[in-house]
């Protein structure tokens, strides 16, 4: 069924969130809607949803390198950080499904796909998914005390932050961690047209 030979109408949309709310038409004859429900279907769904997280990680850091405002890198890096975690991380919404990195970069000849991987998920498990109790973890406090040759002997206090420094991050880092997006896209993309292409036939088998 070709898309072009499609017509979508909407129709009422007091409906629930996600419900379609559209007739569907084929060279002018309305379809049959059928709401498909089982594994195949979460496992397509699950997918598409981590393709659309990973198109927006790239989007995010591609804005990030365009920008010069410090604040706005950091909201994008965030972003982009909790964004791709979240694809590795279990959700209800997903139906407990992930992706599971060991499945993944097991086919990458680049070593740097799964160092940049670990890298933004220690980001996000270290600063960012327990943010309020890991920035006082983290952050310390130095006492300064000057030599007792020095004439001035006033102590000096020094403190470091346990959140994310977008200064500490390179290019080449940002560099890698973009590879890293496009090559876990390509997984995930295969996947989606995998998973499809089964659900399509189990459900015309059963026509």
């Amino acid at each position: 069924m070709e898309s072009t030979e499609i017509e979508i109408i909407p129709t009422d949309s007091s409906g629930e969130l996600g419900d379609l709310n559209a007739d569907v038409f084929y060279k002018g004859i309305k379809c049959e809607i059928r709401i498909v429900s089982d594994k195949d279907a979460l496992r397509v769904n699950a997918y598409k949803s981590f393709k659309t997280d990973l198109i927006e990680c790239l989007n995010y850091i591609e804005e990030y390198e365009h920008q010069s405002s410090k604040i706005i890198k950091t909201a994008l890096f965030k972003s982009l950080v909790i964004t791709y975690g979240r694809c590795f991380a279990e959700s209800k919404e997903r139906g407990g499904i992930k992706l599971e990195p060991n499945h993944i970069f097991k086919r990458s000849e680049n070593v740097n796909h799964k160092v940049s991987h670990n890298y933004i998920i220690k980001l996000r498990n270290d600063h960012i998914a327990h943010h309020s109790d890991m920035d006082a973890e983290k952050s310390k406090l130095f006492f300064v005390i000057p030599p007792t040759i020095c004439p001035d002997k006033t102590p000096v206090v020094l403190t470091t932050s346990g959140k994310i420094n977008i200064d500490d991050i390179s290019e080449l880092t940002t560099h890698r961690i973009k590879e890293t997006i496009n090559f876990v896209l390509e997984h995930v993309t295969k996947q989606v047209d995998r998973f499809l292409e089964k659900l399509k036939r189990s459900q015309f088998d059963s026509l």
